[in-house]
């Protein structure tokens, strides 16, 4: 919780990892081992995100090059976080089955936070240049034109951990795990599904995308008919910008998308077969060369504020307002 506040909030460490000197949990004598196993992953993830907070928004990086290979290494160390998790974790996302536990979502949501965390600068410096007049009067251009190899690999693995958190919140609250008035729950919720409305608002139409993207919303929204009014003020904003979409700015996607809600509730319980737990690459080792572009990196350095999401907010709420007064709208 201590880590989560303090990233989110962009407020320094309260308690450094030094200062803790407990060693993880372990299983006592007759004690399953899978308790301690979870408790050990957990806080080593609260750990990584704490690098997360300081090294990406605290502390200000020297150049692009440093944000590169700083970003490289908590990525690997995520990785490896993931490879290190017992086969029963690993093997079994609390999406693929049978009824998930408590522990197993917590976990999930915690890596998958971790990692849009630490993509978030990437991500939104993508979807911002995507929505600069330049790119939208542009018919031919590609999200990932002029985008080096490693970070367009960021920007997919943050689009799919947030797809895939949207999936265990949905099947977790098939089975009233998700707290109504928790903070790390809704916290969780509300930033994939920002990301996801970000995707598609500003990325080419992507059916997994939207599928997850309502997934998100509709969690939010059982959250908010059950009194949860932050969290009920989250999904008004968020469903607010995505009706500021123009459907001509989505080829093709506008059909697709309101056949998606109509038939939402009976996809979810399908949703395994249409979104990934863990993402697709989780496999494939994070080795690529992160040398990429330093003037591009340099860019993403400058752009880093803890702030990110709310002035994104503001800028897509501008837009919008925009399109619903297309005389004042300028090129």
């Amino acid at each position: 919780m201590e880590r989560l506040l303090c990233v989110t909030s962009g407020n320094p460490l309260s308690i450094q990892d030094e200062d803790i000197d407990l060693f993880l949990p372990s299983p006592k004598v007759g004690e399953d081992a899978y308790v301690s196993a979870i408790l050990a992953r957990y806080t080593e993830l609260s750990r990584i995100q704490g690098i997360i907070g300081e090294k990406i928004y605290r502390k200000k990086q020297k150049s692009g090059t440093d944000l590169s290979a700083c970003i490289q290494q908590i990525m690997k160390m995520l990785s490896e976080w993931f490879e290190r998790c017992p086969e029963s974790i690993r093997c079994n996302p609390p999406d693929s089955g049978p009824p998930p536990s408590r522990e197993v979502v917590s976990i999930y949501l915690h890596y998958y936070h971790c990692i849009n965390m630490t993509a978030r600068p990437i991500l939104l410096y993508a979807i911002q240049r995507q929505l600069t007049p330049h790119f939208q009067n542009s018919n031919t251009g590609r999200w990932e034109d002029g985008l080096s190899p490693d970070i367009i690999h960021v920007i997919n693995r943050a689009i799919s951990a947030a797809r895939s958190s949207a999936s265990i919140l949905n099947a977790a609250a098939k089975y009233n795990l998700v707290a109504t008035y928790g903070f790390i729950d809704g916290e969780q919720a509300f930033s994939a599904a920002l990301l996801l409305v970000m995707v598609y608002m500003a990325f080419p139409y992507q059916e997994a995308d939207a599928l997850a993207m309502n997934m998100a919303l509709d969690v939010l929204y059982s959250m908010a008919e059950k009194g949860n009014r932050y969290i009920q003020a989250c999904h008004a904003l968020l469903t607010k910008i995505r009706s500021t979409v123009n459907p001509k700015e989505q080829s093709g996607s506008a059909n697709a998308l309101d056949a998606s809600i109509q038939i939402q509730s009976d996809t979810l319980s399908q949703a395994g077969d249409i979104i990934p737990g863990p993402p697709q690459d989780q496999s494939q080792p994070f080795g690529l060369d992160f040398e990429g572009d330093p003037a591009l990196w340099a860019e993403f350095l400058k752009s880093i504020d803890i702030d990110m999401d709310r002035q994104w907010i503001e800028t897509a709420l501008r837009r919008g307002e925009q399109l619903e007064t297309p005389d004042s709208m300028t090129c």
